[in-house]
């Protein structure tokens, strides 16, 4: 009897013996391991994070620059100007656009065309019809648009004030009236209705979009109430000739 009790004691030491040597051995791991088991913390700490997150843009302003652009109207160069003025005022007008306008390539751009016009004699004469036109050295190279400046616009106002007329009535001037009212002559001026001063502003602004109804009755008012004279088409046609904005490309 005694010797049964005393082994089961002997058992039960034993098991309690290595029950005992397991819970060490794994705490021991637990213990040695990287952080441990513990893979979910016990409590998150969420404000600290948060102060991260939570950053004060009022701290870091962002500079703000304003971006600032020119723009230059770029203006058509002699050969088209010498070609509308041509058209609208006639063959009478060649020579005062030939000298105010076709030999200024400073002022008014447009290198000559070494395939249009060539420079070679015959004896004393060129073989081009006009001398000015002769295609060389220093003509080939002018700018092509030189930038607006003063000096071309007031060769524009000289070109438009002769062809229009100061105190005569040059034959350009009637010419243009025709083109304006087919028949007008200078004793039967244009009428100044609203196809007439379409068709004066069509002479200039070629493809463009036809004037507004207040356009046309703003230009009205350099008409007289009785009726429209040479005078006042004078006014009205050099007021087109020397605007700039039909010069724009």
């Amino acid at each position: 009897m005694f010797k049964v009790l005393n082994s089961k004691k002997t058992k039960d030491s034993a098991g309690l013996f290595l029950f005992l040597w397991a819970f060490v051995s794994v705490a021991g791991l637990q213990s040695c391991a990287p952080g441990g088991f513990k893979t979910i913390p016990q409590k998150l700490n969420l404000s600290s994070n948060m102060d991260v997150l939570n950053v004060n843009v009022t701290e870091h302003p962002v500079e703000q620059k304003t971006l600032t652009t020119s723009f230059t109207l770029q203006l058509s160069e002699r050969n088209y100007i010498a070609g509308i003025l041509t058209d609208a005022f006639g063959p009478s007008g060649k020579v005062t656009i030939r000298n105010n306008v076709l030999l200024k390539q400073d002022d008014f751009g447009g290198p000559c065309s070494i395939y249009a016009h060539y420079m070679r004699k015959s004896g004393a004469n060129f073989i081009d019809k006009d001398p000015a036109m002769v295609c060389d050295e220093e003509n080939s190279t002018k700018q092509l648009i030189p930038p607006p400046n003063a000096v071309r616009q007031g060769w524009m106002i000289q070109t438009c004030s002769d062809l229009t007329g100061r105190d005569s009535n040059p034959p350009s001037l009637e010419y243009i009236f025709g083109k304006i009212q087919s028949g007008a002559t200078l004793a039967n001026p244009p009428e100044a209705s609203d196809i007439n001063l379409i068709q004066l502003h069509k002479l200039f602004y070629r493809e463009r979009p036809l004037p507004p109804k207040a356009v046309l009755d703003a230009v009205k008012m350099f008409f007289s109430p009785g009726g429209a004279t040479v005078e006042n088409w004078k006014t009205t046609i050099n007021s087109y000739c020397i605007s700039s904005q039909w010069q724009v490309i």
